[in-house]
């Protein structure tokens, strides 16, 4: 990342303070979580859950990753890449590898953008754009589902919480929308004071988002469809939230799975820990604690979570020792 001097030169910004502060936020609130909930009580619990609701879990998940993979397969047709689905499958996967081993969730974007641009003859920024878009539609999704369910749980304290979350997501949407009707977006660097601060960061990303947006406005087809599809997915991600619990008897309602997922969601959104280690796992704690479920088995079903993403992820590092057309090579 660069901000310009006021001799119009580029002067790199150090980016180790802000990687030492991620990595000590996420010892910490590991540690932390720990210290409350041992991990040999985790373990207890875990060796008591039923195995066929933790493999309908597994399998549940996957169909969320699936489902989120073919909704960027959809923004990809209007820019011209016209591959198979199962194509976009794989590059789904190796995003997923690089977010699991790779200290910032942008690396997995970084890697399918890569892969796309270099076996289809198509611009750098339509597929950055294509990135954008879909993560916009994936957010839009979750400011649906989430107030749709707020009106349908009971839980102290979530409903709260996922209006306060919701409002912070709803408030940055319509900062990109504002910008991208007023032709923002054809800036993505904004001045030194506010890059200096952290409300330029948030401009940034949002000029940035503009464009994408500005970019697709010809084709409101596929951003309804990417929508539907986003809503789909969050739909079985509260199904899987469901399946886990009842791997440990507890039934958690679906209303209650989609609040869990869609505030989860917009906490591993603040870039504050390493991959949302320790935050999600925090936050899915607190949250299926508030539900009734206890935290030994909180802690267990984000454990299980958390390695059947990262098995996930292997399977698309695998793919990358293929040859053509998943192996990043000239």
């Amino acid at each position: 990342m660069t901000i310009n001097s006021q001799a119009g030169k580029h002067v790199s910004r150090p980016l180790w303070p802000l990687r030492l502060l991620q990595i000590a936020v996420t010892v910490g609130l590991i540690a932390y979580i720990l210290y409350k909930v041992p991990l040999g009580d985790a373990w207890a619990a875990m060796l008591q859950a039923e195995p066929l609701y933790i493999g309908l879990a597994v399998i549940s998940l996957l169909g969320v990753y699936i489902t989120f993979i073919f909704r960027w397969h959809v923004l990809l047709g209007p820019i011209g890449v016209t591959h198979s689905f199962l194509h976009t499958l794989g590059l789904g996967l190796i995003a997923i590898f690089y977010n699991s081993f790779m200290p910032s969730t942008l690396g997995g974007d970084a890697a399918k953008s890569y892969l796309v641009t270099r076996g289809h003859d198509v611009g750098v920024a339509q597929v950055v754009a294509s990135v954008v878009t879909d993560r916009v539609l994936g957010l839009v999704a979750l400011l649906i589902m989430g107030f749709a369910v707020t009106f349908g749980i009971s839980l102290p304290g979530i409903r709260e919480l996922l209006f306060g979350l919701l409002a912070v997501a709803l408030v940055f949407f319509l900062l990109v929308i504002l910008m991208a009707r007023a032709g923002r977006g054809k800036s993505a660097h904004p001045q030194d004071d506010s890059r200096r601060h952290w409300l330029g960061t948030v401009i940034e990303k949002a000029t940035e988002t503009a464009q994408a947006l500005v970019h697709y406005r010809k084709y409101k087809l596929h951003l309804v469809a990417g929508i539907v599809i986003s809503c789909v997915g969050i739909l079985i991600a509260g199904l899987t939230f469901k399946l886990w619990c009842l791997a440990f008897q507890f039934d958690l309602s679906l209303a209650e799975g989609v609040a869990i997922t869609v505030a989860m969601s917009v906490v591993t959104m603040i870039p504050i820990t390493v991959n949302g280690l320790g935050l999600a796992g925090g936050t899915n704690i607190v949250l299926l604690a508030a539900a009734g479920l206890g935290e030994p088995a909180a802690l267990a079903i984000a454990v299980l979570q958390r390695v059947a993403v990262t098995l996930l992820g292997l399977l698309g590092g695998a793919l990358q020792l293929l040859p053509k057309p998943y192996r990043p090579t000239s």
